[in-house]
């Protein structure tokens, strides 16, 4: 139960924050398509710093443990949603179809 927990309540507050910042409401499909980015973006960061950082090579969710990732994974939850907004803000990308473009 504590590792469901872990894994998937920290995507709905990233996704919740995304939301706040953008200051428009997701549709459902834009919500389950942002959950899912930060719920694998967050357990990813998270699975390698448990291997890497804690020196776990089992994941098993003891209460210290769960207490560990839990509060990393709140904390990738409230920095990527941030880390996103500045990226829309600074970043542009501009798509040219090449397709209709007549040879000069």
């Amino acid at each position: 139960m504590l590792q469901l927990i872990a894994m998937f309540a920290p995507s709905f507050l990233a996704v919740y924050i995304h939301e706040s910042i953008s200051k428009k409401r997701l549709s459902r499909r834009q919500f389950a398509a942002f959950y899912c980015l930060f719920l694998l973006t967050i357990n990813l960061i998270g699975y390698a710093a448990a291997i890497y950082l804690f020196k776990n090579s089992e994941l098993q969710f003891t209460s210290q443990f769960f207490v560990k990732y839990t509060t990393l994974a709140l904390i990738l939850a409230v920095v990527l949603p941030v880390v996103i907004k500045i990226l829309n803000i600074n970043v542009k990308i501009k798509l040219v179809d090449v397709k209709n473009k007549k040879k000069s």
